[in-house]
């Protein structure tokens, strides 16, 4: 799996900070942290929950199914729904998104804590991809998280794979295939529980379809 603990601890404010989540009592980053962060290992489980869930839809449909309406799974803390396309003859289709809210707290300099924010903007986190039936690898798709998008195409004859985003990666063959340069935390303390499992299961999940060699197969 591409997941580092730079991925989860890379946080833009400073942790001395406290934190106020509407009541009298403040809290550090780190002691918040538990309540709205994923570590690792909860990472790599809802991922395989998630990948279960989508090799469920898939044998449910068969060789040349379709889904009617999204078909929900509940991922830790967030619900994710599925949607499957097997008609073509050679490609799978699978849109994966959850409806989640963009920050929750903002961080108030003059009471140098953080306070809720009043009306947070809900934001579509998504997933589509295209995997070749043959090999079952992806060979296109689109990642939507919060404040991260990533393009990515694999030429089935070549192999050749090309990856643009609105953040600095790149491939490193064997190691880290998909590596963010930036190391841009795909997790925030200022959101909530939700909003982190699905960027990260999906942020991890789609890092591990773009390798030469994925471990993970959505497909039976």
């Amino acid at each position: 799996m591409n997941i580092s603990a730079n991925s989860i601890n890379n946080f833009t404010n400073n942790n001395s900070k406290p934190i106020n989540f509407g009541c009298d009592n403040s809290m550090s980053v780190d002691n918040v942290s538990g309540s709205s962060l994923l570590d690792e290992k909860e990472i790599v489980e809802n991922v395989f929950k998630l990948v279960n869930k989508i090799k469920f839809v898939s044998d449910i449909l068969g060789d040349s199914g379709k889904t009617v309406k999204p078909v929900s799974a509940k991922i830790g803390d967030a619900t994710i729904y599925i949607d499957m396309d097997k008609t073509q003859k050679d490609k799978i289709k699978v849109n994966l998104f959850s409806d989640t809210y963009d920050y929750t707290y903002e961080y108030s300099p003059k009471l140098q804590q953080y306070i809720p924010v009043k009306s947070s903007d809900v934001i579509r986190q998504s997933m589509d991809i295209t995997i070749n039936k043959k090999d079952k690898r992806m060979i296109n798709g689109q990642l939507n998280i919060i404040d991260c998008d990533i393009n990515f195409e694999r030429d089935i004859k070549t192999g050749k794979r090309n990856i643009r985003s609105n953040k600095s990666f790149y491939f490193v063959p064997n190691l880290y295939e998909c590596f963010n340069m930036e190391n841009v935390a795909v997790q925030f303390c200022n959101s909530n529980k939700d909003t982190n499992t699905v960027s990260s299961v999906f942020f991890n999940m789609f890092a591990n379809l773009t390798k030469v060699k994925p471990e993970i197969c959505l497909i039976k």
